[in-house]
């Protein structure tokens, strides 16, 4: 399953969905783990950052997550600006420009290609995800008894990483008590940032990242 946000991406970006929150993501994965049974997660960015709280809200139905590039949910964002709540979040070109397509591994000639699939969404997510509330904050109570020793977990990042540098995903990480594999230290992959789903080598990554979340439900 390749699921897509209410009111995000193929369900169409709809007025109604301006009020939707972190929370009410989680909710709706549940709702979908409810009717297809226990399944292995993969989120990235936001989507990694609301696949934590959706395995602290059902533990049972994740059989391991795959969290890429997850947003930092521990600090606070004191750099970036809030979003207005009266209206949809979204990037500028030059912001996407900069923190998504800064490497020399990204496919400069897409880039428009990939600009015009940008889509606009709640700002109460996207404020959640950079910190400034805490809806995606680890609930630092479930940490011990829940990731790795339950729910085996892998995240994943990239050394040129502008979204969310690796300084700010260790903080994440070490609230979970689980390590940060880097793409280029851990797997001989250096180069790559944020959309590194996007980026030249994301075949082998892709296939790596199966090959994990394999034998990680085997185990």
């Amino acid at each position: 399953y390749v699921v897509d946000w209410p009111g995000v991406g193929r369900s169409g970006t709809r007025p109604e969905n301006l009020p939707d929150t972190p929370t009410d993501l989680v909710d709706a994965l549940a709702a979908l783990l409810n009717r297809t049974g226990p399944a292995a997660v993969v989120g990235h960015s936001i989507g990694a950052a609301v696949a934590f709280k959706l395995t602290e809200r059902v533990p049972e139905s994740v059989l391991a997550l795959a969290a890429l590039a997850p947003a930092s949910v521990e600090t606070l964002g004191s750099v970036v600006p809030p979003s207005p709540l009266d209206r949809l979040s979204g990037t500028t070109r030059e912001g996407a420009q900069q923190r998504f397509a800064n490497t020399a591994k990204f496919p400069q000639s897409a880039f428009d290609n990939y600009f015009s699939s940008l889509v606009l969404y709640g700002p109460r997510i996207r404020n959640a995800a950079i910190g400034l509330t805490d809806e995606l904050k680890i609930d630092r109570s479930k940490a011990a008894a829940l990731w790795n020793k339950r729910v085996p977990t892998l995240v994943l990042a990239g050394e040129e990483d502008r979204t969310v540098p690796p300084t700010r995903m260790a903080e994440t990480t070490q609230a979970m008590g689980v390590p940060l594999t880097m793409l280029g230290v851990d797997w001989g992959m250096p180069g790559h940032g944020h959309l590194f789903v996007a980026e030249q080598e994301t075949e082998a990554i892709a296939a790596r990242v199966e090959n994990w979340l394999t034998k990680a439900i085997q185990r």
